[in-house]
């Protein structure tokens, strides 16, 4: 499964120079494809470089554009090797890794409709795929209309995928108890090349004489949660202005936040992301420790276990990252991060810690580690999940299987 990635890290940074690209600006539009090496120097701006390694990986490097073909091959460098240690080169890992249980023989095999000029199918799924649940699903396609639909709030369904042919499936998680618009959207790919050598003088006056040709075209799906205040939080999170998160989640009352708790989760639950970036972050812990019935909610425990792990309430924290894991799948990608992240942390305690003396804190941190094939399958999902966006998403033609394999290959 990994024998070319393991050749390509023992080559080291020339090896990735000449790997396979697919660049693409901001919109995911694709301007090129083609060797890192010759792809990157000829173009003037590239947001995102999609590196393949044929039949092993697929993974997305934020280049910020960053143009040299040095600096992005050791970023790739880097990416490898993290696909090696979550696959895990030894036996043992490796079966950890494996496709979490799900035969594919057990997949339905996606018949697509052209429809209005569009090539795709949107499903619904229910059920918790990072605990390798029997996930049932049912054809969605039919209730979009002119690209949107509506989910209500007491729909058990809150898993939307999109596959189209010949592409990798798009997997999001919307919360629960929330109601939804979804939003499809076309976007037309193009294939931006400079005519001539690139290598060649010019005249500095000069500007390239580029070649626009029309390429395949993909489907995105956009998620909007009904609450203007949340909607706009959303916005600045997917435009990068970060600074101002924090301030627009600043008006908002606890009384209005348990209210939305109720009435709309997956926009307080937004509000409660944004409210972890201020200095009153701890003015939260009060509201969340409350007991109700999204207490136990994976969202909300890993929200409770970063506040108390802040204030020095360790066991209390491990409790909550335990009892989120068991949760199943976060909402949002900051949660998702902070969730590994923590969970690390505190496994990594354990690790120092091993053979000292047994107290609640040492006991609580043993059942964090003992769940490490549940930790490794969380990180799998990391791995292919697009971490700009701010609601989770994911690569996968099943909602258990997060991986880069392509439709055709079942």
């Amino acid at each position: 499964m990994t024998r070319l990635i393991t050749t390509i890290i023992q080559q080291g940074v020339d090896a990735c120079r000449n790997l396979d690209v697919e660049a693409r600006d901001k919109d995911f539009t694709l301007l090129a494809k083609g060797k890192l090496c010759d792809v990157l120097p000829r173009l003037r701006r590239v947001d995102r470089l999609t590196f393949v390694v044929p039949g092993e990986a697929r993974f997305t490097i934020n280049t910020e554009n960053d143009s040299n073909v040095q600096s992005v091959a050791s970023q790739a460098l880097e990416h490898l090797r993290a696909i090696a240690r979550r696959r895990g080169i030894r036996e043992a890992e490796a079966g950890d890794f494996g496709n979490v249980g799900v035969e594919a023989s057990a997949i339905a095999n996606p018949k697509t409709q052209t429809t209005q000029g569009r090539s795709w199918t949107a499903r619904l799924f229910s059920g918790n795929p990072l605990l390798n649940e029997d996930l049932q699903w049912k054809d969605f396609e039919d209730e979009f209309s002119n690209g949107w639909a509506k989910l209500d709030r007491s729909s058990d369904f809150r898993i939307v995928q999109l596959l189209e042919p010949q592409t990798p499936g798009l997997n999001v998680v919307i919360p629960p108890d929330t109601p939804v618009d979804l939003e499809i959207r076309r976007l037309d790919a193009v294939n931006v090349g400079i005519v001539g050598d690139h290598n060649e003088a010019r005249d500095p006056g000069v500007a390239d004489v580029r070649k626009t040709t029309a390429g395949p075209a993909r489907h995105v799906l956009t998620v909007h949660l009904l609450e203007p205040g949340a909607e706009q939080i959303l916005s600045l999170r997917s435009e990068g202005y970060y600074e101002l998160i924090a301030a627009s989640a600043r008006n908002i009352s606890d009384e209005r936040l348990a209210k939305l708790l109720d009435e709309n989760y997956g926009a307080a639950l937004v509000y409660c992301y944004a409210r972890m970036r201020a200095t009153h972050a701890h003015d939260l812990r009060k509201l969340l420790s409350t007991p109700c019935p999204f207490s136990v909610r994976t969202d909300i425990c890993l929200l409770r276990g970063e506040l108390n792990a802040r204030k020095g309430y360790h066991k209390l924290a491990v409790a909550d990252f335990n009892n989120a894991l068991l949760g199943g799948m976060p909402c949002a990608t900051v949660g998702l991060n902070i969730l590994i992240d923590r969970i690390a942390f505190y496994t990594n305690s354990a690790n120092s810690a091993k053979g000292g003396k047994k107290d609640s804190l040492a006991s609580a941190i043993q059942d964090l580690r003992e769940k490490r094939p549940l930790i490794l399958r969380l990180r799998r999902f990391a791995h292919y999940c697009d971490m700009s966006q701010p609601i989770v998403q994911y690569s996968g033609c099943h909602p258990a299987l997060p991986d880069d394999r392509r439709v055709r290959e079942f």
